[in-house]
């Protein structure tokens, strides 16, 4: 691993999971001296045209003398560019490009659910959430417990280390796990493998602290609340299989 240890890590994201969950689950496993910038949501509408795109997260590094080298937006570069600062993401060509495959099925589902689900409206929501369950959850599942299987069953999906399609796959995992028939789409007959990856994940040191903290269980609860309050049942207790 290739730890940047007189680095620290500052990532500016709201009090929920979302877009910020993989990066704050990177930094924790990691072990390195990071901390949350937790954005209000009354604050935003005026903070908001002082970000680069007018989106979070963003991810800040500073040297040892505390002096910023690095700041850019966009969830999906700043949880690459960590992976790589820390060693997730393959020892070679080869394995990087198998990473980017899995992480590619996380990903798109992912934004399905984001951008197809959370934004569908009221009239329509429900169709669009039996839609989502039954053809593109069900899609990724199959298709990341294939590569799992094909993998040896040992918890990644590539070798034998803990890469970001790993992590990425254990935080999306929370979400899905909070729907309340998630068992008919994520339960331990259908998908095994993926369990397997999310317990690995889960119990890792330093995400397992992170997990039990309470600014985890505030994202927790304001997830619930502000994220997807018209989802009957959505609790994100669910998604703490292996606490």
């Amino acid at each position: 691993m290739t730890t940047k240890k007189n680095s620290s890590y500052e990532l500016h994201y709201f009090p929920i999971h979302g877009r910020g969950a993989t990066s704050r689950a990177i930094l924790s496993i990691a072990k390195v001296n990071w901390k949350d910038r937790i954005q209000s949501f009354e604050a935003w509408p005026q903070d908001k045209p002082n970000t680069p795109f007018g989106l979070l997260p963003i991810l800040t590094v500073r040297d040892s003398q505390g002096k910023m080298t690095h700041t850019f937006p966009e969830a999906e570069v700043i949880e690459s560019f960590l992976a790589k600062e820390f060693g997730f993401f393959g020892s070679n060509a080869e394995e990087e490009l198998e990473i980017s495959i899995a992480l590619s099925l996380t990903t798109m589902v992912y934004n399905v659910w984001v951008f197809h689900v959370l934004h569908s409206l009221g009239p329509v929501r429900e169709q669009v959430l039996r839609s989502f369950q039954e053809f593109s959850l069900k899609h990724w599942v199959q298709s990341c417990e294939k590569l799992l299987k094909a993998n040896g069953s040992n918890g990644h999906f590539v070798g034998e280390r803990t890469s970001l399609a790993d992590i990425k796959a254990a935080v999306v995992l929370d979400t899905f796990s909070g729907l309340k028939d998630s068992a008919m789409y994520l339960g331990e007959d259908i998908a095994p493998e993926l369990r397997k990856v999310k317990q690995l994940v889960d119990k890792t040191p330093g995400y397992e602290a992170y997990r039990k903290s309470s600014a985890f269980q505030e994202q927790d609860e304001t997830t619930r609340q502000r994220v997807v309050p018209w989802i009957e049942g959505f609790d994100m207790t669910r998604a703490h299989l292996f606490a």
